[in-house]
């Protein structure tokens, strides 16, 4: 691993020396203020990262891969993480979970430290991140590859799914189901790139079809740093009703919400799908377990894991990757909850 830029070139574009640029990160005090702000200013911009673990070796690199997930709580993550701990044991390489708590800035800290402990790779989730978290990875030569999401030009490498087609073709699954008037429940988009996609293709399907949004019927759930809830998903349903009037389907962007809808959905004697369908997205193991059995999208998240794994360690024994982004792929799963 390299880094790029050097103590050099971060003097050379604050017009200091590159003594003392060494000095400001190493914490003297005979740095003055106006120059610890311009060298600072620099640092920012350019993305620049001192190694902590061997400045003079620049070339070292250790055998920990550096895996970056919103949340260690979603069963998802969970079995992706499999997926990457199955490949990556084979090889002697060593993961360091780190979670995001679906912050792109809490995510931003994650790199700079991952780099800073010359991670041999940096494994991502999605592809939304801060200006500054794109330039740090620019400047490494390590592989980097973003999971989950491919609808846009990876970093350096993709392993994923398109989130918008999964929700467009399930949304457009409850339409030709007969249903007209359609409800969309998710976690925020906040720093969410997956859940945004999602929400897209939910409302492009009823564009295309003629069919009308209600904004009171498109709900967004407060979710904690860590976690989506069961909770948020019956408060969702107890939103909608107070809209006074149900919509006939609901597709739901977390099958946690949607197991949480269906309970609300029974506890108020809201027959599913009689009174109202419900469609989820992750296929939980309990899904298929609920009467009724929930349909939803199902992604190879374990597959998903490997792949991203196997990408890595071609890269780190040389080899090109004739593809920078693999698709996975999704299926959607018809159960009697529609």
């Amino acid at each position: 691993m390299a880094n790029k830029l050097q103590i050099r070139d971060i003097a050379k574009l604050a017009g200091v020396s590159p003594i003392t640029v060494s000095r400001y990160i190493n914490n003297s005090d005979r740095v003055s203020a106006k120059t610890q702000d311009k060298i600072a200013q620099v640092i920012e911009t350019t993305g620049y990262i001192p190694n902590t673990l061997a400045r003079n070796f620049s070339s070292s690199r250790t055998n920990t891969i550096g895996v970056i997930i919103p949340s260690v709580s979603h069963h998802s993550y969970g079995t992706y993480l499999q997926g990457l701990v199955d490949i990556f044991e084979r090889y002697d390489y060593q993961l360091l979970i780190c979670s995001s708590g679906y912050s792109a800035q809490s995510e931003e800290k994650l790199i700079e430290t991952l780099i800073a402990q010359q991670a041999a790779a940096i494994i991502l989730t999605g592809q939304q991140h801060t200006k500054r978290s794109r330039q740090m990875l620019h400047n490494f030569e390590i592989p980097v590859v973003e999971t989950w999401e491919i609808d846009n030009t990876p970093i350096d490498l993709g392993v994923g799914f398109s989130n918008y087609r999964a929700a467009r073709d399930a949304t457009s699954l409850l339409i030709k189901s007969g249903y007209k008037h359609l409800s969309f429940i998710s976690p925020s988009t906040n720093d969410n790139d997956r859940i945004t996609q999602r929400k897209k293709g939910f409302l492009d399907a009823l564009g295309s079809a003629g069919l009308p949004v209600r904004d009171d019927w498109i709900i967004e759930t407060p979710s904690s740093s860590h976690m989506i809830s069961y909770r948020n998903g019956a408060n969702a349903i107890e939103q909608i009703i107070c809209s006074h009037s149900l919509p006939q389907a609901i597709f739901i962007a977390s099958d946690i919400l949607a197991l949480g809808a269906l309970s609300e959905c029974q506890r108020r004697g809201i027959r599913v799908p009689q009174d109202m369908a419900l469609c989820g997205f992750d296929d939980h193991e309990l899904s298929a377990l609920q009467s009724p059995p929930l349909t939803t999208v199902n992604v190879p998240y374990y597959q998903m894991g490997k792949q991203a794994a196997e990408l890595v360690i071609s890269r780190l024994n040389g080899c090109d990757n004739e593809s920078r982004t693999i698709d996975i792929g999704y299926n959607i799963i018809p159960r009697q909850s529609i």
